[in-house]
């Protein structure tokens, strides 16, 4: 059996990082955007890594950036990191649109977004098939790797289909909960308000 000590400690779970798994924020982290989030690291090597929160909704939705989409239902925005937040990313699990990048064998970023903006235009792929950001978070060289030291993140990997369906709102304790016990119970840990 487990001893309270260990349940309630917050400490990394030895997972090694990659493209295509997913850093978990620590229950008490308050730094926005990163408080209780969920990143996708979509490139990482030893010398730097590229992830995009998940789970972080913007006010604007994407119709309100792209004005050919203006006559769909609003598709939601979401805030990939504090880095570049003029630049569109999206992922999705179409192979088929030109140019998308492989993260992992069912889950791609970008593409043609000229074909993908034809395509929602015309109902051919669902607005829910993809997620919309803006901005990505980046570590330098060894940065990740000091943050996984001082516990900052859990490191861990979910289907291509979870990660695009699954409520952004409940991704983070959601994925917790997947994680088992312990976890679970870093899940119900209070929200500690953030400085900012």
């Amino acid at each position: 059996m487990m001893n309270s000590e260990n349940i309630f400690s917050i400490k990394y779970n030895q997972e090694i990082p990659d493209t295509g798994k997913l850093l978990i924020a620590e229950p008490f982290l308050t730094d926005y955007p990163f408080s209780r989030s969920v990143v996708l690291l979509v490139n990482h090597s030893l010398e730097s890594s590229m992830g995009i929160i998940l789970n972080v909704p913007m006010h604007q939705s994407l119709n309100d950036i792209i004005t050919d989409l203006k006559g769909l239902e609003n598709i939601p925005l979401y805030r990939g990191g504090p880095l570049g937040e003029d630049i569109l990313f999206f992922i999705h699990s179409h192979s088929h649109i030109p140019a998308a990048l492989p993260i992992t064998n069912k889950l791609y970023l970008n593409g043609d977004f000229d074909i993908v903006k034809e395509l929602l235009l015309e109902g051919k792929v669902e607005p829910n098939d993809f997620r919309f950001f803006l901005g990505y978070s980046g570590w330098g060289p060894e940065q990740l790797q000091n943050e996984l030291k001082t516990n900052t993140w859990l490191v861990t990997e979910e289907p291509a289909e979870y990660i695009i369906n699954q409520s952004p709102k409940l991704l983070w304790k959601n994925i917790l909960h997947n994680m088992g016990y312990k976890y679970k119970l870093w899940a119900r840990y209070p929200l500690v308000p953030s400085q900012n």
